[in-house]
């Protein structure tokens, strides 16, 4: 692609009238000049779109091309980290999110206690009553085997109107057109996951993988609202359970465990024994591995070409004042490339369903919702809420550069208390466009434009990927 741009150039300069017009210096005699077609209104009208894309996207390209040859960010993580890169502080701000717009740190630590252990830390102030912590430790192999564990701890205070306890603010704005929000949520949850899978060490990041984790952990959840007589929420984004706000006004607790399998070969690709370059040759957004005489590609999760993802997970909670639910989980993702190299199209099917146990019921905050940047992209963040939620997508993508791609989506939603209570007719829909900034091996940010009934074109970032 390097050397293909100067030579289009050089081919497109020497085939200009400009360059036509030195070979003799003087016009044939009765040559008409047909100069005005160029000049016309109606070539301005056609160029516009084109105009459009260069002026969104010729300064996005300017400023890649100028970070990758200054090493920018290379450069910038070594003013915020150790010699040894292995330890960080960096400055952190959230535009938007649970907490609304904030600052905060964010910590790392990749080899903690010499021993290859992980620390990851971060902390956002949006306002008093608006904070959130996070931090994560992980040993990925415990005791050098296929084993590992994690411990997680989050919690989160908020009344934002953009948090996701009050997306049902933004369905419902015929109940609550003067209201920017509705609930006020604090909850914490610990966490703790010991799991396995079948491929470790240098060929854990290119081969498929089987994975198996026991979690489980402790929660709780303090909903309140200062609104009073609060009407029916019931309709096609708020199921009955859901409109009835369980646990609203009550400080609740709880324990869980579950189990998560997965089966993961999303851009898996064949092993092979031969190249047709040299490994030291850069392949375009590829990362290869010389391994026994084999050489192995790094499946590149941020832009899978081919394979899927199935994973099901299953969870049992129980606490004081009559919490007692089950929850399941199930997805699977599938990757074709076409016809075109590297066009890829995507599809995806998640079901989740919160099953209440024992006359017992599930917190509001654990229902299961549509909206938000990861499912049913043109709705805002929880509209959707009930004990069960339906998710069905299909993207068509393709790159852009070595390190960005674009995609265009269709998404399909809804939530129901049973399985019974799906109904065609009252599907959320969303279509709408999205551009992913990534690494060779990793996903760095998304930013998207969607269409839905209820809003027109919802705009958006995300600074993770699920699909």
């Amino acid at each position: 692609m390097n050397r293909l741009l100067p030579l289009l150039f050089l081919v497109g300069v020497l085939a200009s009238p400009v360059m036509a017009d030195l070979g003799d210096g003087l016009p044939e005699a009765g040559a008409v000049d047909s100069t005005h077609a160029y000049a016309s209104s109606d070539m301005m009208v056609a160029r516009l779109p084109q105009m459009l894309w260069n002026a969104l996207v010729y300064p996005v390209g300017r400023f890649t091309i100028y970070a990758e040859l200054t090493e920018l960010p290379r450069r910038v993580e070594e003013v915020f980290t150790n010699d040894a890169g292995t330890f960080g502080i960096f400055p952190q701000v959230q535009l938007g999110g649970e907490t609304n717009t904030g600052g905060g740190l964010s910590l790392f630590h990749s080899d903690l206690f010499g021993a290859g252990k992980e620390l990851n830390a971060i902390y956002i102030y949006s306002a008093a009553d608006r904070q959130r912590a996070e931090l994560l430790y992980r040993d990925g192999n415990l005791r050098g085997g296929p084993w590992f564990l994690e411990l997680h701890g989050n919690y989160l205070d908020t009344d934002s109107e953009d948090a996701t306890i009050n997306g049902i603010v933004e369905g419902r704005r015929d109940l609550f057109p003067d209201e920017p929000s509705l609930f006020a949520l604090q909850q914490l949850d610990v966490t703790g996951r010991l799991g396995w899978r079948s491929n470790t060490g240098q060929l854990e990041d290119y081969s498929p993988q089987l994975s198996m984790t026991l979690q489980g952990g402790w929660s709780t959840r303090d909903l309140s609202t200062d609104i009073v007589g609060i009407p029916d929420l019931q309709g096609e984004t708020s199921t009955s359970t859901a409109s009835a706000i369980p646990g609203l006004g009550q400080d609740l607790s709880y324990g869980w465990l579950g189990l998560r399998l997965a089966w993961d070969d999303r851009d898996a690709k064949p092993v092979t024994s031969h190249l047709s370059h040299p490994l030291i040759y850069q392949f375009p957004g590829r990362v290869l591995l010389e391994h026994e005489g084999l050489y192995h590609s790094y499946r590149d999760i941020a832009y899978p070409e081919g394979g899927g993802l199935a994973e099901v997970s299953v969870d049992l909670a129980r606490g004081a004042d009559d919490v007692s639910f089950a929850r399941l989980g199930a997805e699977v993702q599938r990757f074709h490339t076409l016809f075109w190299s590297n066009r890829v199209l995507a599809g995806r099917i998640r079901v989740d369903k919160v099953f209440p146990l024992d006359d017992g019921f599930a917190p509001y905050a654990d229902l299961p919702t549509l909206g938000g940047g990861q499912r049913l992209k043109g709705y805002q963040r929880g509209t959707y809420r009930g004990e069960g939620a339906l998710l069905m997508a299909l993207e068509y993508r393709w790159p852009i550069w070595d390190t960005w791609s674009a995609s265009l989506f269709w998404e399909e939603g809804q939530v129901f208390d049973e399985f019974g209570d799906i109904d065609p007719d009252l599907f959320g829909s969303t279509i709408g466009a999205q551009m992913i900034l990534r690494t060779e091996t990793a996903f760095l940010l998304g930013l998207r434009v969607a269409h839905s009934a209820d809003e027109t074109a919802l705009l958006g970032f995300m600074l993770e990927q699920e699909f």
